[in-house]
């Protein structure tokens, strides 16, 4: 090996290549070992210079002013200022981003799918299925709306397509009263080229109708695009009927009987296709709106043996219901 003491005199001479004056040289078997030993590979305890080229690095700190890094492998790095074209990682935490700050808790990004139909699997679905909460043109939500059929096979009952309802035609429709962004929205549809296409049109334009409270014309076309689709979407009853409610069919204003007796058809169809606590409640509202309580009351009476969901309480509100629970249970 070498070991080498600053001084400022001068030592030795030797055989095959090592001599020395105010500094050392090497040349021959000296500088051969040199290169091999010491230039091909640095242990040390530490290093300081004002440029350090290296392959390869393996240290338990690094700490520089600047660094340019073609892969980095740390389990713990703390970087005041980072300029990367990719990131790769399990978890990513940023203090600040452009003066903001934010703790990222989750960053999904799908760059490919495999988009041919034979190739999607289950694995498929449960990885895009997190991108159904609203709709964006991006490949994973194409590929949702185009091959629809497929994906919905890996979830039981109309989970899927009551999903697709929520992403499609409710947060569509908030675009509403943004031309631009609900022009670029139909396009997005009608570019997928799906089979679904025509109905989803068809529920949008029917959304519109109800939300403008115009339920004369609604409700009876609300009965007739879910018989239309019923036999493979009898969902869109109980989903129409949210409409009706968010749309607030059953604010005091709206008293004609026949059309009242209309919605009570499509809570019926709706409890018949999709029985659940809610669906119950949802034809128990629609006769005590008739004035028939009793048999609102009969109906509910009947609730325990319904499976869920449960009305959602922000409902409440729009169907003239109080929650008394605090009156007895905060006792």
């Amino acid at each position: 090996g070498i070991t080498y003491s600053s001084t400022s005199g001068t030592y030795g001479n030797f055989n095959d290549g090592f001599y020395a004056n105010s500094s050392f040289g090497l040349k021959g078997g000296a500088l051969s070992d040199f290169n091999n030993l010491v230039v091909g590979t640095i242990t040390a305890d530490y290093i300081k210079t004002a440029v350090l080229n290296a392959g390869f690095i393996t240290a338990d700190e690094v700490s520089a002013n600047y660094a340019t890094i073609t892969s980095l492998n740390a389990t713990n790095a703390t970087i005041n200022n980072l300029k990367t074209s990719n990131i790769s990682c399990d978890r990513l935490v940023a203090g600040e981003v452009n003066g903001h700050s934010v703790d990222w808790r989750q960053i999904t990004y799908i760059s490919d799918i495999d988009c041919r139909e034979e190739n999607i699997n289950g694995e498929d679905y449960l990885l895009i299925k997190g991108f159904m909460r609203q709709p964006e043109d991006n490949i994973a939500c194409r590929s949702l709306i185009k091959y629809a059929d497929t994906y919905q096979s890996y979830e039981e009952g109309y989970g899927f397509w009551v999903n697709m309802y929520r992403m499609i035609v409710r947060a569509g429709s908030i675009f509403r009263d943004k031309p631009e962004e609900y022009a670029a929205h139909i396009e997005l549809l009608e570019s997928t080229g799906s089979p679904y296409v025509p109905m989803y049109l068809e529920i949008l334009d029917l959304e519109q109708v109800l939300f403008q409270k115009d339920f004369q014309k609604g409700v009876p076309l609300a009965l007739e695009v879910a018989k239309k689709y019923k036999d493979k979407h009898s969902y869109l009853y109980s989903q129409f009927y949210y409409t009706l409610i968010i749309a607030g069919f059953f604010d005091d204003s709206v008293q004609d009987k026949g059309l009242i007796d209309e919605v009570i058809a499509l809570a019926d169809e709706a409890l018949t296709h999709t029985p659940s606590k809610e669906t119950l409640l949802y034809l128990a509202a629609a006769h005590a709106k008739r004035g028939d309580y009793k048999k609102a009351y009969e109906l509910m009476a009947s609730e325990p043996f319904f499976p869920k969901p449960i009305l959602s309480t922000a409902l409440y509100p729009y169907l003239h219901l109080k929650a008394i629970h605090h009156q007895y249970l905060d006792k």
